[in-house]
This record gives C-alpha cells, structure tokens and sequence, in this order.
C-alpha cells in the first residue's frame, strides 16, 4: 500500500513539474529526502526521474548530470529500455550545456539505442533535435541541418506544430551560421508565426530574439533592437531569467556595433555574472564582447583581460573555433599597444588552430564519402550473393524433381540444364556488367568530392614568399625605430592574413571583401617598395560590389605578377597600377595594367636572375577560371603588351574574365 501511495505521489510531481517544481523547492528536497530510503525498484527509478526532471528545469546541470547517471545504473540492472533512453537523453543535454560536445553526442546515441527499441516516436524526435543542436554549436552545419529535418518530419507526422516552429528556429539558426540570410529570415519568420499562441511564448522568444541576431549580422540595427526588446519583455512576463540575460547580451552587441559601447556595458555584465562556471559556451561569447565594449572605449587593458578569460573557458571546453577568435583579437589588442612579439605569437597559435580546424573538417568528409562508399559496395554485393543463392534454390528444386523421371525425365534435365545454365551465365553477365557500372559511377562521384577537398586545401595557401618578404620587412622597420610603421604594416598583414583564412573555407565572396583583401595587399607591397608603387581601382557606377560574388583570391595573382614582374624592374619614375571592373551579362570583366618593362624585359631578367622562387598562382588562377566557366569563353585570360609608336615597352595589360554567381 505504501508503494501505491508512493507511484501516486511520483506521477503527480511529474505531472506538476513545469509550474512547481521550478518555482518552490520544497518538493524537490521532499522527492530526495524519500529518495534516500527506498529500495531500488520502479518507484525508486520514477523518483530519479522527477529529481532529474526538475534540475532541469531550474537549469542545475551538474546536478541533471548526477541524478541522470544514476538512473542509468539502476536502469541498466532493472532492463528498463524507456527509462534508460529519457537518462541517456538528459545526460546529453546537461554534457552539452556544460560544454563536452563529444560526450553529449555520445549520450544522444545512446538515448536514441533505447528509444528505438521501444518504438518510442516522440523521444526519437526530441533527441534527433538535441543532437543536431549540438552538432550546429560544434561548427558541424551539413550534419546539424540534416538532423532537423529528421525531427521535422517526425513532429509532422505527430502533427506537433510546436516542436516545427522550435526546429525550425534551429534550422534557420544553421542558415544564419552558413551566411544564407534570406533562408534564415524565411525560417525564423515561419516559426514564429507556428509558435504564434500564449502556450507557446517562450519558445516564440527564441525565435524573435534569433531573429534580432540575424538583423543585427545584416547591421540592420534598430530592427535588431526592437527584436531583442520584445524577446526580453517575453521572458521578463515568464519569469525566464537565463533567456532574458540571453537577450540582453545579444542587444549589447548591437549596441557596440551602434557605436554605443557604454550603453552595453550592464547589459553584457549581467549576462557573464549568469553564466559563470555554467554554460562555458555562453561564457565564452559574452566576454569577448564585452571586450569589444572596453576596446570601443580605449580600454585596453580590460579588453586584453576579458579576450584571456574568454581563451581560457575555450582552451578547457575544447572550443576551437572560439579559441581561435580570440587569439586573433588579443593579436590586435597587442598591436594598440605596440606588444609586437606577443601580436605575432597570436597569429601564429590562430593559423595553427585554423589549419587543426580545417584538417579535422576534412578528415570527417573524407571517412564520411569512404563509408558511404563501402556501404554501397556492400549491398552490392549483398544483393548479388542473394541472386546466386536463389538460382542454386532453384537448381536444388529441379534436381529432386528429376530423380522421379524417367527417360523422359532425364532427357528433360538435360534440356533444363542447358537452359538453366545458359540463363545463368547470361544472368551472372549482367550482373557483372551492373555491378562494375554501378563501381564506375561511385568511384567517380568519389573522386570528384576528393578533388573539391584539394582545390579547398589549395585555395587555403598563402604565398610562403610574400609572407616572408612582408615580416622582414617588419622586421627592418623595427630595427630601424620606425616602430609606428611597423606597427601599421604589422596591422595590415595580420588584417590580410585573417581575411585570406576567413574566405579560404568559401568558393565565393563578395567583390567587395576581394577589392578590401586586395587594396590591403597592394599597400603591403608598396611600403616594401617605399612607397614607389601607386594604384587605381575604378569600378562601374552601375556594379554594386556588395551584391556580387565571385571566387575567392582570384585577382591577387594578376596584381602580384604585374608588381613583381612588372613594377620591380621599373628604373625610372613611379610604378602605378590601374584596375577597372565593369560586368557585360553574367561576367565581370577585370582590366589590370601597369606601366612596368613589359613582358620581354621581365623574361630577359629573369632568365638572367634565375630565382628560386617559382609562383604556381597565376596557373593554378587560370585554372580555377576554365573550371567555372559555364559561359563557354575561349579565353578567360588575355594577356597585351603595351608599346609606344617607336615600339618600345610601356607596359602590360591584363583582361580577366569572372564568372559572377
């Protein structure tokens, strides 16, 4: 009878737990004092879960951890598949918001595992959303969005239109990460029209405030501010502490981008002091904007604090991608101070974690293609060892039919032998030729991916030559005492250096973020050249060169051969380039000209030189160019040679012809 009243009691605390257990703790402590003397079995494990349930709810995920763990054990020794799925499942989401993304995706198999084998529909599709969350916060996209549609679908066939609206915030939120804006608007905007009824207003508040952080990416700043206002007033009626100050550290940043850095302030304080020593990912972000704040303000020293707490919570939850940032940013606040060798060690640990980044990126592509690859070898082979299994059926059949014939038996197993074996041969044929059309056709979509990874990787590569050039030239000036100079060139290299790492990961950027990367480089070289070097970048009034993609890096190798084969020889006068872009239908046309020796001249030097330097850029770019064309141009790259009436060098001119996406 005690038992009875017990189950009693458990259900109702369960039934109960959004409304009370998160607001009293009075039944919390009840639910561990009975805890403590009962004996492991249903009642015991029910009591778990409610203790689980409301640590949860108050956001207590250290404890959520403890008390999940537990039920795992005495899940485990009492074989309860259900129970052990909902423990797996809270073991993930506590691992994820303490920060251990592998140990969190681990959990979610797991929770998945038991779930499956109760045929439990609903918790699948929780946990399906779980997982790609977590997957969208490691920087894992492709992974992340496939998740939610998975869920998506299961909560439509739930008919669950609040689970939809709240995956479809985590589906807009990859979109935003992947800079797909309009797709990312699109889906916010229709989950919060799901997520339109009172029932649904703390969900709704995510959905708005995400949507305040996408107008804030597009600098579309007042927007962003009314969107984060709302989503506060939401969480303020809910009494939701941890989205509110969520909201706020959002609105901060938009703040600082608005130039009102002191207005952020409080709002990014309140967010850390909630934070602290809990959710080191919320930590992590939320001190490196205040960072920004005291930047904006000329605090540098509180800055430089704010950006090592922040690296130090990243280094101990394995937070690459964050680590990374904040690397680069220190590297800057060194520079403002003229640390110059703290700046370069910076840089340097950023472009180790950005290669450990990229190597881990691709790796995981590469084993994913392998396995799909030998999962698809394998069926093969499965169905053709069925097929061969079913004819010998087939054969054994006939046999035992034939020992009860005659003559007239034997002479029709001889007539069915022959047929049958000539239909298997033709049959094993077929199969042959299938199966090595069916390998044909996968192992050059193999291929094909494997080569997209290479031209990824190569297009990752700097110079090692114009590096070396520009530190030594660093270098000199620091020698030299021109340590304001060299603090500008030092800015401008790492500038150059992040912007090169930042487009290395796209096949396209805007022409706006190449004529920056560009103009930047062209500084760099002239001040190597004291400043003998001039230059002209003229673009059509009627282009918008932030509403234009083209390939990354792809004017840099023009430039480069202009100056270093051109412009370097010049004896007399100054050297001057001249850029003039315009677009005629789906191309960018792209003039580049110098007045240097021209073309004949550099080749007489440079065979008399022989330098061990020996550029690939210009190849590989032209390269790049006759694979992305679709147009069908002859030639994408045309090469004149500038003369005078006494047929003497004025120099080179170089048209380049850009596939615009």
């Amino acid at each position: 009878m005690r038992q009875f009243f017990q189950l009693i009691w458990i259900i109702f605390l369960l039934a109960e737990k959004p409304c009370y257990l998160s607001a009293q703790h009075i039944r919390l402590d009840s639910l561990k004092a009975s805890f403590e003397w009962q004996e492991p079995d249903s009642i015991h494990i029910q009591t778990l879960k409610a203790i689980a349930l409301a640590h949860d709810d108050a956001n207590e995920y250290d404890s959520l951890l403890k008390y999940a763990s537990q039920m795992v054990d005495l899940g485990k020794a009492m074989e309860k598949n259900a129970e052990l799925g909902f423990a797996y499942e809270k073991i993930g989401a506590s691992q994820w918001h303490l920060g251990h993304f592998p140990a969190a995706v681990s959990a979610c198999d797991s929770a998945l595992k038991y779930y499956q084998l109760t045929g439990n529909d609903r918790r699948i599709m929780t946990t399906t959303h779980l997982k790609g969350m977590i997957h969208m916060q490691s920087g894992n996209f492709d992974l992340a969005t496939r998740l939610y549609y998975e869920a998506i679908d299961l909560a439509r066939a739930e008919h669950d239109s609040l689970v939809v609206g709240v995956i479809l915030n985590g589906v807009a939120s990859v979109h935003l990460d992947m800079a797909q804006y309009e797709q990312a608007e699109e889906a916010f905007q229709e989950s919060i029209a799901m997520l339109s009824g009172e029932e649904y207003s703390y969900r709704r508040g995510m959905s708005i405030s995400n949507l305040g952080t996408l107008y804030h990416t597009l600098r579309r700043h007042e927007e962003a501010l009314v969107q984060f206002r709302q989503a506060i007033s939401i969480y303020q009626d809910l009494g939701n502490k941890r989205w509110e100050v969520t909201a706020k550290g959002n609105m901060g940043g938009t703040l600082i981008n608005m130039g009102r850095a002191k207005e952020a302030i409080p709002f990014l304080e309140e967010n850390i002091a909630f934070f602290r020593d809990k959710e080191p990912y919320y930590e992590s972000e939320s001190l490196g904007m205040l960072a920004r704040a005291y930047t904006e303000l000329g605090q540098l020293n509180k800055a430089k604090n704010m950006y090592q707490r922040a690296l130090a919570i990243s280094q101990k939850a394995g937070m690459m991608e964050n680590e990374r940032r904040h690397h680069e940013n220190l590297s800057e606040i060194a520079n403002l101070q003229q640390d110059y060798r703290a700046a370069f060690e910076h840089v340097q640990a950023a472009n180790v974690l950005t290669d450990s980044l990229y190597s881990i990126q691709t790796a995981e592509k590469v084993a994913e293609l392998t396995e799909q690859y030998e999962a698809e070898k394998k069926e093969a082979q499965i169905i053709q060892l069925n097929t061969e299994n079913a004819l010998k059926d087939a054969k054994i059949a006939n046999d035992k039919q034939i020992k009860w014939g005659l003559v007239i038996g034997i002479f029709l197993l001889i007539i069915i032998g022959v047929l049958v074996w000539k239909g298997q041969r033709r049959t094993l044929r077929n199969q042959r030729l299938l199966v090595a059309k069916n390998e044909a056709i996968r192992s050059s979509e193999y291929k094909q991916h494997v080569t997209e990874l290479e031209l990824k990787a190569l297009r990752a590569q700097m110079n090692p030559h114009f590096i070396f050039n520009c530190m030594n030239s660093i270098n000199r000036l620091i020698l030299e005492d021109q340590n304001d100079q060299a603090s500008r060139n030092l800015t401008k290299f790492s500038r150059l250096v992040r912007m090169i790492l930042e487009h290395s990961g796209k096949k396209y950027i805007s022409l706006e973020e190449e004529l920056t990367m560009l103009k930047t480089y062209i500084q760099l070289e002239s001040q190597r050249f004291k400043g003998k070097i001039d230059y002209e970048i003229q673009v059509d009034p009627d282009l918008d060169p932030d509403g234009i993609d083209i390939p990354s890096m792809i004017l840099q190798p023009f430039v480069e051969n202009a100056i270093w084969h051109g412009l370097m020889h010049k004896e007399d006068g100054r050297g001057k380039i001249r850029i003039q872009l315009e677009a005629k239908g789906e191309i960018l046309h792209c003039q580049i000209e110098d007045n240097g020796v021209g073309r004949k001249k550099a080749l007489e030097l440079k065979q008399a030189n022989r330098p061990s330097h020996q550029s690939m850029a210009m190849t590989v770019t032209r390269e790049r160019l006759g694979l992305l064309d679709q147009s069908g141009l002859a030639q994408p790259v045309e090469i004149i040679d500038l003369k005078d009436a006494s047929n003497q060098a004025l120099g080179t001119r170089v048209h380049v012809h850009i596939p615009m996406n």
